[in-house]
């Protein structure tokens, strides 16, 4: 019978492939405790015949030697990329349950994407009605900040000494001058 090396030598690759199978198999199953399917591991298998029939040489080793460990290694390697990839959970994902009808999902607990994507926008405009803000009267701006403030207008009038219905107005004013000044720029 001729040898393993014998037959890379000779370029005889298929043979050499066909008489090594039942070694692929043994170091398969002896990774059986993995989470790996029996084709990935025949795939780790093929892969490592390859790479072996790229740096094996005759003169340094065994050809069933060099070819395990290799394989040994693509198997591992196969495994900790698996082990590093996340699990996919569904959003329905049940967190704990006090009973049938009192469940707690992970739906639960995520906001909407509709109210994220909303809040996001409110935030531009804001900032954007900030900016325009500043262009105000040094008085009216004064009075704006002080209602962003939440102030009540009866108190920002007894601050700046005004009537607490002029306060209104010139709050209705600013809104109105801000809200023209926004539409223009937007």
């Amino acid at each position: 019978m001729v040898s393993n090396e014998r037959l890379f030598i000779d370029g005889d690759i298929d043979t050499l492939y066909e008489r090594n199978k039942k070694l692929m198999f043994h170091i398969a199953n002896k990774f059986s405790n993995l989470k790996l399917e029996y084709d990935d591991f025949i795939g780790c298998g093929d892969l490592a015949f390859v790479k072996a029939t790229k740096k094996f040489d005759p003169n340094k080793s065994k050809w069933a030697t060099f070819f395990s460990t290799i394989m040994v290694n693509e198997i591992l390697m196969v495994n900790r990329n698996l082990n590093k990839q996340s699990e996919i959970i569904s959003i329905e994902t049940v967190i704990c349950s006090y009973s049938e009808q009192n469940v707690l999902t992970l739906q639960d607990i995520i906001p909407e994407l509709k109210d994220t994507m909303d809040d996001a926008i409110n935030l531009m405009t804001i900032k954007e009605i900030l900016e325009l803000s500043k262009k105000l009267s040094p008085k009216k701006c004064e009075i704006f900040g002080l209602y962003l403030l939440e102030m009540k207008q009866k108190d920002i009038g007894t601050k700046l000494n005004l009537s607490q219905s002029y306060v209104a107005r010139l709050i209705k004013r600013i809104c109105i001058e801000l809200k023209d000044a926004y539409e223009k720029g937007a």
